[in-house]
C-alpha cells in the first residue's frame, strides 16, 4: 500500500478512536451526574464504579491504539523518506557514473 494512503487510513482511525473516547467521556460524565445523585439519595453506587472501571478500561485501551497508530504513521513516513532518499541517491549514482564512464579515444577526435 502506497505510504500516504496508508498514513491517510490511519488518521481515519485515529479520528475514529478519538470519537469513541468522545462518547466514553459523555457516558462518564452521566454516570458520575447518576452517582451524585444516588449518593445524595443514599442508594447503593457500585453498579456506577463497576462502570467507571470499565470505561477507565476502554478509554486506556483506545489511547493505546491511538498512539500505536501515531507511532505507525511515524514509521511510515520515515520509511517513505528512507525509500525516496535511497531512490535519488540510486538515480545520482546512475546518473554520475554514465557521467563518468570514460570516453575512447577515437570519440575524442
Amino acid at each position: 500500500m502506497p505510504p500516504l494512503i496508508a498514513i491517510t487510513e490511519l488518521k481515519a482511525n485515529i479520528q475514529a478512536l478519538n470519537e469513541h473516547r468522545l462518547a466514553i467521556e459523555a457516558e462518564a460524565s452521566n454516570i458520575v451526574s447518576s452517582m451524585r445523585q444516588s449518593l445524595a439519595a443514599g442508594a447503593d453506587t457500585s453498579a456506577h464504579r463497576t462502570r467507571m472501571t470499565e470505561l477507565k478500561r476502554m478509554d486506556y485501551e483506545l489511547v493505546s491504539s491511538i498512539n500505536s497508530a501515531n507511532e505507525q504513521i511515524h514509521a511510515t513516513r520515515a520509511a517513505a523518506t528512507r525509500a525516496e532518499a535511497e531512490s535519488i541517491a540510486n538515480a545520482a549514482h546512475a546518473n554520475i557514473a554514465t557521467a563518468l564512464t570514460p570516453l575512447e579515444i577515437g570519440d575524442l577526435a
